[in-house]
């Protein structure tokens, strides 16, 4: 999956991959997606064993998660990094293991497909320092945000140290930054998505910071999340799930209330995504879903952080021409379901929409990559307590 050029620590969009109507261009992260014929991997890229504060072997977490039926696996301990083998991981089931770990500073760091451990600097020369000891192979998602009312105060108001500019410097410094988790154990903290959709307004256009769902295990909150990625199946592996990852190819399922059904059967109670078809003529967004008895279409509020333009169970079609006075740099859909005491919810990752440059560099040139609409990732660490 090659969706994304990398340019100049930017990633700028191909013409495949935006959309017009009128003088709006759209991005569309699913536009290099075949639905038809690409699997919906579930991933958790945030996982504790007994190698830091977790309370389960490293073996005991794997045989777990493949009872729920998960295809990718990190294990994050807190600044701790370990190979599988030496972990004691005998039997993977057939999970793609992640390399990684759990930067614990004063924001949380997860570092993916990486092998190095903090460098005890800021939040940003941490991330850059990862990435260059991992000769660029490393990605970073901010984890659990919201964990601390101050800081969601800090980010809404613009005082104090990490305000929505802090983040967004953060991401716009660090191109291996692709995401950001938005939903940690049982919706633990909600103030995480706000904090979220504050600082897109920031990166936007020119970054796109993407939701990740986590269960951060400790032992007790198995299953409860997951990054479901886009991929063929040739492309199961780290390097196409982390492809999937930089090109927001991936949904963030979490359920946020109630218990969730045993072993595989709690996924039927899940959202999910059958397509997504853009009409460019028509300036629509369309999402064709199942299991959901209610649609959001979100977008960033400076005041509030999060902003609900349209709702309803019927509202799978979105006109973005037509609500362009509603949408502030981006619009995302939520899908709901609840099934008696189970909540459950999948966040479609955000459709940027900006009204381009009257010219610009390669306007005429049909293959050239348009960097109109630029996007990459965005990440958010909170306190320095462990979790």
């Amino acid at each position: 999956m090659a969706a994304l050029v990398l340019t100049c620590g930017i990633f700028a969009f191909p013409r495949t991959a935006r959309a017009a109507a009128g003088d709006l261009a759209l991005h569309n992260p699913y536009a290099s997606v075949d639905f038809a014929s690409a699997g919906q991997y579930k991933a958790n890229l945030h996982t504790h064993t007994t190698e830091s504060d977790g309370a389960h072997h490293s073996q005991t977490v794997f045989d777990k998660y493949a009872e729920l039926g998960y295809d990718f696996l990190a294990l994050t301990d807190h600044d701790v990094y370990k190979s599988f083998d030496a972990r004691g991981v005998t039997n993977m089931h057939g999970i793609v293991g992640i390399p990684g770990n759990e930067y614990s500073g004063a924001q949380h760091v997860g570092s993916l497909f990486n092998t190095t451990t903090r460098s005890f600097g800021s939040t940003s020369e941490e991330i850059a320092a990862g990435a260059a000891a991992s000769g660029g192979e490393g990605r970073f998602v901010i984890n659990h945000p919201g964990r601390n009312a101050v800081f969601v105060m800090e980010t809404l108001s613009g005082k104090g140290l990490y305000s929505a500019e802090w983040f967004a410097e953060l991401y716009l410094s660090n191109s291996e930054a692709f995401g950001m988790e938005v939903y940690n154990q049982q919706n633990r903290y909600p103030n995480d998505r706000i904090i979220w959709d504050r600082v897109l307004i920031e990166t936007l256009p020119t970054r796109a910071v993407w939701a990740v769902a986590a269960d951060d295990n400790h032992g007790a909150h198995y299953g409860y999340n997951a990054v479901i990625a886009l991929l063929q199946e040739e492309d199961k592996t780290p390097a196409g799930l982390r492809d999937a990852l930089d090109a927001g190819a991936f949904f963030a399922t979490s359920f946020v209330a109630g218990l969730p059904s045993l072993g595989t059967a709690r996924w039927d109670d899940a959202p999910a995504v059958d397509d997504i078809i853009v009409d460019a003529a028509a300036g629509t967004i369309t999402i064709e879903a199942r299991n959901c008895s209610n649609i959001q279409w979100i977008t960033g509020d400076k005041q509030t952080g999060t902003r609900v333009i349209a709702e309803g169970a019927d509202l799978t079609v979105f006109n973005y021409k037509e609500n362009t006075d509603k949408i502030n740099k981006y619009v995302r859909p939520l899908l709901i379901n609840q099934t008696g005491e189970i909540t459950c919810e999948t966040i479609i990752q955000p459709f940027a929409v900006a009204r381009p440059p009257k010219s610009g560099c390669n306007a005429g040139a049909a293959n050239a990559a348009v960097p109109l609409v630029l996007f990459c990732a965005v990440f958010f660490i909170k306190t320095s307590s462990r979790h």
